[in-house]
């Protein structure tokens, strides 16, 4: 009954939007009768009839998960989550390619404001996995003509998975900072 009612309402619909007299057919997902869905009518009359005593022990489960646990991550050897790998030139042209959450330091607030984020036509992020839980992560800004001379920054926020117990793992945020640089008009 319920599969009729899908099948009219989706009929309806190619109608109401000009496709008149489509063949709608609801098929499932497999052989078996799981994908059967009762109507409500069809609940309140099969619910009255059925035998009242305790819940199936399958159904107590609780945190059971189908996915496998994923393994801790491991910063890189002789560093820290949110090190930086490889540092930045102190100085570079407005027409090199370069790195993202990029900042630009203000030296009238004597702070440092985003100027382009992950979203930025300009930044690119690149994430590999490697091996024994260890992961890169390097970030390119394309500087593009017109930026505004100045002193930058890159900064990059992440979380990581750590092992708490045997199969229990939590994820911590972190981040990281490259040294500032100068982006110059020559």
């Amino acid at each position: 009954m319920s599969g009729r009612r899908l099948r009219e309402a989706v009929k309806s619909e190619f109608d109401s939007h000009g496709t008149p007299k489509m063949n709608v057919v609801i098929a499932g997902l497999c052989n078996v009768y799981t994908h059967y869905i009762t109507t409500y009518e069809e609940y309140q009359n099969t619910t009255q009839d059925l035998p009242r005593g305790p819940e199936p022990p399958l159904f107590n489960i609780g945190n059971l998960t189908l996915l496998p646990s994923l393994g801790a991550e491991k910063a890189p050897a002789n560093k820290a989550f949110g090190d930086v790998l490889q540092e930045v030139r102190h100085q570079y042209r407005a027409t090199e390619h370069n790195f993202l959450t990029v900042e630009r330091y203000t030296n009238t607030s004597g702070s440092w404001h985003a100027v382009q984020n992950g979203a930025s036509w300009d930044t690119r992020f690149y994430w590999t996995k490697g091996s024994l839980g260890r992961s890169n992560v390097t970030i390119e800004w394309h500087v593009p003509p017109g930026t505004e001379l100045g002193t930058y920054r890159v900064r990059y926020f992440g979380h990581y998975k750590k092992r708490i117990q045997v199969i229990h793992t939590i994820t911590v945020p972190f981040e990281g900072s490259s040294g500032a640089f100068e982006i110059t008009g020559s």
